[in-house]
């Protein structure tokens, strides 16, 4: 999938790009959140990732998401990175809608995330998406900085 001189290219945890930028997302994210940002690094485990997207321009990758199973019918979305010279040009809501449509040929109809609080240019995004807040879930219901969200993928 393509758009606006970039490609789309579907892949998996272990591949090096993919694990480059999440280590970009966590070295940026311990800068600017400090503390809160290093007690959620451990959640996030590649491991178990069932499908990544890295978005290319020019033949360098820009941006990054992945989704990982959760109960039956029900994703996770996380690890959506964008480099920050590439922002607010469309490549995170490219990934994620590379990564709605692979859910949905995988057989899931919703997609669920968390996002901190103090990312409202992320969290404006995935509302004009069509994201709407839920109840906690899993390791988050205690966390007061955590936002939870869902789409009707169906």
């Amino acid at each position: 999938m393509s758009g606006k001189g970039s490609e789309a290219r579907l892949t998996h945890g272990g591949d090096p790009r993919f694990r480059e930028l999440v280590r970009a997302m966590d070295r940026e994210y311990g800068e600017r959140f400090g503390a809160a940002a290093l007690k959620c690094r451990s959640c996030h485990g590649l491991d178990d990732i069932r499908q990544a997207c890295l978005l290319l321009r020019d033949g360098q990758v820009v941006a990054c998401g992945a989704f990982r199973a959760m109960e039956e019918g029900t994703a996770e979305l996380n690890w959506v990175y964008v480099r920050p010279e590439h922002r607010r040009r469309g490549c995170a809501r490219q990934v994620v809608e590379v990564l709605e449509l692979q859910a949905l040929f995988q057989g899931f109809g919703r997609m669920v995330m968390e996002i901190g609080r103090d990312i409202p240019e992320a969290i404006s995004l995935y509302r004009k998406m069509g994201y709407r807040e839920i109840e906690p879930f899993t390791i988050f219901a205690d966390n007061k900085d955590t936002l939870c969200m869902e789409k009707e993928l169906l």
